[in-house]
């Protein structure tokens, strides 16, 4: 099974049904990097090459998607385990007890059913990077698989990638549409190096929810 990274909002709205169709951003082997105008820049053996389509680099296998048409596939995710400190400054965790930031836990101490924090006991998120798969609990197939800038998105794309219907971006004047725009904030807040300006390559998933 097949371990696919995204974000906290993609996460939730996958799990919550609000998201049907993943977009994730490619990512490129340490030799190639993205410019600014999307376009893929290859360093081999001292020369640089500028490539504006990737579907090249795809059927010689240099790029290839996180998971192919028919794979099966769990979500890591932001998570942590519940831990305490005793009296001589040990951590202890409870293997039993998993926290996922997707769920909007707060990332700060523990309270008591007052509302008191509780000095020894404590939230610490890992990176989804390092989440076990005995942790996993979205899971899901990919039914098609493709590549396209992000830019190329339509309105319907948007709106079964998380954005609601109705909603409007700020400021309301932006070119892009209301979807569009919408998507442009959320993606821009979870891609700073990788940006809606500069146009990227992603693949688009198309899912189908499954149980573990």
């Amino acid at each position: 099974m097949i371990r696919l990274l995204a974000p906290q909002r993609v996460v939730r709205g996958y799990r919550d049904g609000s998201i049907r169709q993943l977009r994730l951003l490619v990512v490129l082997p340490k030799w190639m990097r993205f410019q600014k105008d999307g376009a893929i820049e290859m360093h081999c053996e001292g020369s640089i090459y500028i490539d504006q389509d990737p579907h090249a680099l795809i059927d010689d296998g240099y790029l290839k998607p996180p998971v192919l048409p028919g794979q099966e596939f769990w979500m890591a995710e932001k998570w942590c385990e519940y831990c305490y400190v005793d009296e001589r400054g040990y951590t202890h965790f409870d293997q039993t007890t998993v926290y996922y930031a997707a769920d909007d836990y707060p990332d700060f101490e523990i309270v008591d059913g007052d509302g008191f924090l509780l000095d020894d006991q404590r939230i610490k998120w890992h990176s989804s990077t390092s989440m076990p798969r005995k942790y996993a609990r979205t899971f899901g197939k990919a039914l098609t698989v493709r590549v396209q800038r992000v830019q190329e998105m339509t309105e319907e794309d948007c709106y079964a990638e998380g954005v609601p219907r109705g909603a409007y971006a700020y400021p309301p004047s932006t070119p892009l549409g209301l979807a569009k725009g919408m998507f442009r904030i959320d993606w821009d807040a979870e891609h700073p190096r990788n940006p809606w300006a500069w146009n990227p390559w992603t693949w688009v998933i198309e899912p189908e929810r499954s149980k573990p």
